[in-house]
Parts: structure tokens; sequence; C-alpha cells
């Protein structure tokens, strides 16, 4: 099957990418791939979540989120790690970005902890957080990683989507794969681009889940520009022989079953974390199945990777 034509998809390949691109690294092994393997306009960049760089959890003015609460609860993080100081980002990041420059990324995609813009999870707003992000983003700039100027302010969602193939031909399986995914992605991209819910989450949830007003549809409903989309792995979904869960529930209310394997052959080499699969298709099905069932949205692939022994 040819490869599609995406909207415009640009891979954050982390520091796979840093290997590919720097001129510094010649001797990694690339397997014969360079820039030029690419195509023009292919951006290469790298990408972090503001918890797990920043530090200074709880200091200048930042409140708490719900992962501080998670990591200082003894027993849930090896080691009882925290992220009070990680890689100190918050004070390191002229020389994060100049590593960066030196690497020859194209672009950096960075989050921002709102609970230190909105300490009380809102109102107020936190101004040295604000003026963190104005510092850090004035040096992107020097250095060319943000063109602002050019960009003109769109707006996107960043979302995570494991790609989920059924079983077997059954239709009871092509069913649970598509309350999966109706389920995990449908949940938003379905009112941002429909403005309601996907049927499959009306049909089971039913009044529990919170019905849009007239107003509220009209300022969801295409409000979109841009997509980030984190895929990483493969799971074949089965409609389960037990009885349907009484517990009601996010999870439960899937009602699938989840399999690794199909007559005793992994759906793909296995990574170093347990539920990590290396399975290439599902990068190809998942974006795909966004742009045929979603409008073809400008899509950025945020985030894409593993690590294998």
């Amino acid at each position: 099957m040819s490869t599609p034509k995406l909207s415009y998809v640009v891979f954050m390949f982390m520091l796979y990418a840093a290997a590919l691109a720097s001129a510094c690294c010649e001797n990694f092994d690339t397997a014969g791939m360079s820039r030029k393997s690419f195509p023009e306009g292919f951006v290469f960049g790298t990408a972090t979540s503001a918890y797990q760089v920043e530090g200074m959890t709880d200091k200048d003015g930042r409140g708490p989120s719900i992962w501080d609460h998670f990591v200082h609860t003894p027993g849930n993080i090896a080691g009882n790690a925290t992220a009070d100081v990680t890689v100190d980002q918050y004070h390191k990041y002229k020389e994060d970005i100049d590593l960066m420059k030196n690497l020859n990324f194209d672009a950096y995609r960075f989050s921002i902890s709102w609970s230190r813009i909105f300490p009380n999870g809102t109102g107020e707003v936190n101004p040295l957080g604000v003026a963190y992000y104005n510092r850090m983003i004035d040096y992107l700039v020097e250095k060319v990683f943000a063109i602002q100027k050019t960009q003109k302010g769109q707006i996107g969602i960043l979302l995570d989507f494991v790609w989920y193939e059924p079983l077997t031909r059954s239709k009871a399986d092509n069913l649970a794969a598509q309350r999966a995914r109706d389920f995990h992605i449908g949940w938003f991209l379905h009112p941002i681009t429909y403005g309601e819910y996907p049927k499959t989450m009306q049909e089971i949830v039913g009044d529990r889940l919170p019905k849009f007003s007239d107003e509220e549809v009209l300022m969801v409903k295409g409000s979109l520009d841009i997509l980030g989309v984190n895929q990483y792995t493969t799971f074949y979904m089965f409609d389960p022989p037990w009885p349907k869960s009484k517990d009601l529930g996010y999870q439960a209310d899937w009602n699938v079953g989840f399999a690794f394997a199909k007559n005793g052959v992994p759906i793909g080499p296995r990574a170093n974390s347990g539920w990590l699969y290396i399975v290439p298709r599902g990068l190809h099905g998942a974006l795909m199945y966004v742009k045929e069932r979603y409008g073809n949205p400008t899509m950025i692939l945020s985030e894409n990777g593993f690590i294998k022994e």
C-alpha cells in the first residue's frame, strides 16, 4: 500500500532525530538516512513536558498539581523520586536551548504548567510564572526556534492515541476496536470536529455523559487549528466473553478486552516498557484514521519513539 499524503505531519523524533540531524554525530549509524532522506519542509525537533523538566514545583508562586500529590505519596514512584528539581529547566533553559541549537534542531515543543500560571486552578495569575515562559520564548525566538510573527497564534490540542486493531475479523471484535477508538481519542476530537460526543459514547454512557448547550457547540465545534498526536504502540482488541462489569467508570464503559498477540505471535517486538510494543503499521493506522474520520486536520506527530536493548 502506498503511503498517503497527510496534510502536514511533523515528526518529533526526540534524540533519534538529533542523531540524524546533527553534524556532530558523524559516528552514529543512521542506516543510510540523513536529512536528505526526508521531504522538503520536514521539521526535526524535540519535545518536553513541563512537569518532567522544569523543577521549582513549590517556588516562585507555583501551585500544586495532581502529579505533585501523586509522586509525593510513598510507594507510587520508584525510589520515592519526585520532580521537585529534575533537570531544572526553570533556571537552565538557555543551556537547554543552546544544546538544541547545536544539535541542529528546527523546533521545540514544550508544555506549560498551568499550576505555575494559575496557582489556585483559576482566578489570579502568577506573574512570576508568566515571566518565566516569556523569558524562555524570547530566547527561543532569539535562536529562531519560534517564529511568532508568522505563526499567527494557531490554537490546537495534543492527544495520545494508541492504535486499536480488532483481534479477529468478527463484527464483535471490530466493534470493540471502534469503542476503544471512540473512548480514547473520539472523546476529545469528536466534539471539536462535530460538536457532539461519538454515538458510541452517547449510547453506552447515557445520562452520565454531559450534554453540550447550543452555545457550547458553537464555541467548541471547529475550534481546532492544529492537532498534535502522540502515538507509541498498537493493541489488539476483542469483545470480552466475560459478563459486562456492573461498575460505572471510564474504563468499564469501554467493555473491551486487550490482547498483545494473535495465534501466539506478538503484535510486535516488545520494548523496555511492558506496555510498549513496536508496531510501525499502527502509526500509519492512527494517522490515517484521524485524517479520514476527522476532516484531515493539520497534524503534528509530536511524540513517537521507543527504547529497546
